[in-house]
């Protein structure tokens, strides 16, 4: 809960850039893996909203852990409102966000996949309308 995480933010901030091992998971990617709630998805990303767009050691943003776990549509929601940007990246297994909801069969899934091509249409509107390059990240990064 969230009146436990935020005195342990308070007490050790840098914590939230401590990798874990296997795996190189942040706390934010934990957290979106493992079922947090979205109270404290959204704790963990007003502490430090630039761990939103750092991957572990497979490529994985907190928005494709998220994805593979079944979150909440309103913690996909909170990871994309900090980095919208992260529906295009592909992780090590050359899976977006999209695919991975695409893949996989949770209760939620119609919704996130809606929430997520929303914000692909969004994002594409603004480079078209600004004259910017193709916002898309296509390139599979290896770490």
């Amino acid at each position: 809960p969230v009146e436990v995480i935020k005195p342990l933010i308070d007490a050790n901030p840098a914590a939230l850039e401590r990798r874990q091992e296997p795996g190189g998971q942040l706390p934010l990617h934990a957290a979106c893996t493992w079922g947090a709630s979205s109270a404290v998805v959204a704790t963990l990303l007003a502490a430090m909203p630039a761990c939103a767009e750092m991957k572990d050691f497979l490529s994985n943003l907190p928005l494709h852990c998220a994805c593979y776990s079944g979150a909440d549509t309103v913690v996909v929601e909170a990871l994309l409102r900090v980095y919208p940007q992260s529906v295009w990246p592909r992780n090590h297994q050359g899976s977006s966000a999209v695919d991975i909801v695409r893949r996989l069969a949770h209760p939620n899934r119609r919704e996130v996949l809606s929430v997520l091509e929303k914000t692909m249409g969004k994002l594409l509107e603004r480079a078209n309308k600004e004259g910017d390059a193709d916002p898309r990240d296509n390139s599979l990064e290896w770490v």
